[in-house]
């Protein structure tokens, strides 16, 4: 049996019954009565007589007090404080996630995330290259200098890491002096001891290349993860720590005969490698890898690959990165 305060219409029979007592002047029970004053139905009078209200406006009275406090709410939302910036101070020893990841598609998206990134950094950049440097816009790169500049100025670390074909890129020679004459540092890494190309900000935003559909090349991922970036910083420190200075790497290389891609190419075919393994390795062609032994004998005026591997075997360039 449905009870007297089952309805669907939220009003139950006692509010019904006094509804109609109030608006007919009969008596009615208080807390019935009070109820239906919040509900706006009824307006309560100081001498307990009390006035029955139209239905219809007292329910659009209430709707648009529900929407009052509603937009409040909204309103103290949006002044909600980003609190991002202390996670730096709070307590190291207490291990907490973050957001997950975010696939972003294209290269200007990703330069337009990691500038948001650092443009709000206070502590740290790293950056690994791992690829061979190539040319890049002049005005983008002059942006992306003053935006490192300005990180340096705000007192933080900035480090980049390289392989050592970027001792041979006068672009890329004329950036980095300028960083370190600004206060980064720069290392240089044999390509084989360093990671995947990342960039990682303040611990919290770890940007990589997309490894998930390879073929998707200029896209890359986002990651907002606190234990990810943690890792890739464990992995970032053991690359620093294994290169060199860049002033060292820059001196160790003078008079050197050989280039870094022909060095690359001997080590990796005295380790027993063959041509087409040694191209895979360094992402070029086999033509290529020919093309740097063909250059490299003909520099030193041998005629086989054998004499340029016995070369090899002694030469202090061995050493060079």
């Amino acid at each position: 049996m449905e009870s007297e305060h089952d309805r669907d219409d939220g009003l139950a029979a006692p509010d019904l019954r006094a509804y109609e007592a109030v608006a007919t002047g009969a008596e009615a029970d208080d807390a019935a009565v009070r109820r239906l004053a919040e509900l706006r139905l009824v307006k309560p009078g100081a001498d307990g007589i009390h006035a029955a209200r139209d239905p219809r406006a007292a329910v659009r009275d209430l709707i648009d007090s529900i929407r009052a406090d509603v937009l409040a709410v909204a309103e103290r939302l949006a002044h909600v404080p980003d609190t991002a910036p202390l996670a730096e101070v709070y307590d190291a020893n207490v291990f907490h996630g973050g957001g997950a990841s975010e696939l972003v598609p294209t290269k200007g998206l990703m330069n337009e995330h990691i500038g948001q990134a650092v443009a709000g950094a206070r502590v740290e950049l790293l950056t690994v290259q791992p690829a061979d440097p190539v040319d890049r816009d002049p005005e983008v790169q002059a942006r992306a200098f003053q935006r490192d500049r300005e990180l340096l100025d705000r007192g933080a670390v900035v480090r980049y890491l390289y392989a050592p074909t970027a001792l041979e890129h006068t672009p890329t020679v004329e950036a980095v002096e300028a960083l370190i004459e600004a206060g980064g540092e720069v290392r240089i890494g044999r390509r084989e001891h360093l990671p995947p190309r990342m960039v990682l900000v303040e611990k919290r935003h770890l940007f990589v290349e997309q490894v998930i559909v390879p073929d998707e090349a200029d896209a890359g991922w986002h990651i907002r993860d606190a234990p990810s970036a943690a890792w890739a910083r464990l992995v970032y420190d053991r690359a620093w720590d294994a290169a060199i200075p860049w002033e060292q790497a820059r001196v160790r290389v003078t008079g050197a005969v050989s280039t870094a891609r022909q060095r690359e190419i001997l080590r990796r075919l005295a380790l027993g490698d063959l041509q087409q393994q040694v191209a895979t390795a360094l992402h070029i062609s086999e033509a290529t890898v020919n093309r740097e032994l063909t250059k490299l004998r003909s520099t030193l005026g041998f005629r086989s690959r054998d004499q340029l591997m016995v070369w090899w075997g002694g030469s202090e360039e061995r050493q060079m990165p």
